[in-house]
C-alpha cells in the first residue's frame, strides 16, 4: 500500500503530531486562562512537543536475519533461533546519547522549590536569558565553571563492561545489570545568549553560561542508566562528588550509593548502529 511508502508515513506521522500538539496547546490555554496565569499571547505560547518533527523513514528488510545471540554449538534445545525478522532496537549492536549540560554561572536567586525533583538547581533566568533552550538541556545554577576534567576522570573509571546496578533504574526488566560501555567523551564550550549580553551587560563577561555536552556509546543500557550516569558527572563537575569516588560507587552495585538522576529532558538518542547485513 503506498500508506506505507516511506514519504507518505513521514507525512502522516508529522501531520499527526501537529495536530496533537495544537491539542495539547489549546488546552493549557484554556487552563491557564482559567486561573487567570495567561502571561504572554497566546500565539507566541509553545509546548515541547512542538519541536518534534520526523524528517526521514527507511523500509525495513524484509528477509531474516542472523541472531547476534544465537550459538550454533549450544544446546539444541536452545530458545534462541539462528535467524531473526528485523527490529530496530534488538538487532542493533551499539547506541549512541548524547546529554547536553547548561551551567548558568549567572547570581544566584534563591528559590522556594530548592529541595523539588529534577530540575530544582535550575536557573531562575532560564526562559528569559537562553529561550530557545528551555526543556532541550538541563539547567544547572553553579557558583564557577564545571570542571570538564574531573568528569572525564570520572567518566573514564565507567567505560568498559561493568555491573551498572548502581546506575540502574527502579522497574529496569534486564535479567542483568552487566553491560558494555564503549566510550563516554565531555565537550564544554562556552554559551551565551545576546539577550543576556544586552541586558546584563559587563557581568556576563566573566558569567557567561557553559554548554557540557555528554557523549555515550555503548552495546546496550539499562532503563534510566545514561541519565544516572549524566547526575553523577555532573555532581563530579560542580564539585560536590571528587571524580575518585565514582569507581566506588560503580563497585557498589547500588541504587543508593549513586547520587540523584538527570532530569529527561536534555537527552537524545544520536545513532544507533547495525551490523552491515542488517543495514
Amino acid at each position: 500500500s503506498k500508506l506505507w511508502e516511506p514519504k507518505n508515513l513521514v507525512r502522516g506521522l508529522n501531520f499527526h503530531l501537529i495536530r496533537s500538539a495544537g491539542d495539547n496547546l489549546e488546552k493549557i490555554i484554556n487552563e491557564q486562562k482559567a486561573k487567570n496565569m495567561l502571561r504572554v499571547p497566546p500565539n507566541l505560547l509553545r509546548t515541547s512537543k512542538d519541536s518534534l518533527r520526523i524528517t526521514s523513514a527507511n523500509l525495513a528488510p524484509v528477509q531474516l536475519l542472523p541472531n547476534k545471540h544465537y550459538n550454533e554449538g549450544s544446546d539444541s534445545d536452545s530458545d534462541e533461533p539462528s535467524h531473526i525478522d528485523w527490529n530496530a532496537r534488538f538487532t542493533a549492536i551499539s547506541r549512541t546519547y548524547v546529554y547536553r549540560i547548561i551551567a548558568d554561572k549567572m547570581p544566584s536567586y534563591e528559590s522556594d522549590d530548592s529541595d523539588s525533583d529534577d530540575d530544582s538547581n535550575h536557573s531562575n533566568i532560564e526562559e528569559y536569558g537562553l529561550p530557545f533552550e528551555t526543556g532541550k538541556s538541563w539547567r544547572i545554577r553553579c557558583r564557577h565553571e564545571m570542571d570538564k576534567g574531573a568528569m572525564e576522570q570520572a567518566a573514564a573509571k565507567l567505560v568498559g563492561t561493568h555491573d551498572y546496578s548502581s546506575f540502574r533504574g527502579k522497574g529496569c526488566y534486564r535479567s542483568s545489570a552487566v553491560t558494555t560501555i564503549e566510550s563516554i567523551a565531555i565537550h564544554s564550550a562556552p554559551l551565551l545568549s545576546s539577550f543576556m549580553a544586552r541586558d546584563f551587560g559587563d557581568m556576563c563577561n566573566n558569567n557567561n553560561s557553559q554548554l557540557i555536552t555528554v557523549t555515550i556509546k555503548g552495546n546496550a543500557f539499562l532503563y534510566r542508566q545514561v541519565r544516572n550516569i549524566v547526575g553523577c558527572l555532573a555532581e563530579v563537575g560542580i564539585g560536590s562528588i571528587p571524580a575518585k569516588k565514582v569507581e566506588s560507587i560503580l563497585n557498589a552495585k547500588d541504587r543508593r550509593s549513586a547520587p540523584r538522576m538527570a532530569p529527561a529532558h536534555g537527552l537524545y538518542l544520536a545513532h544507533v548502529e547495525h551490523l552491515p547485513s542488517w543495514k
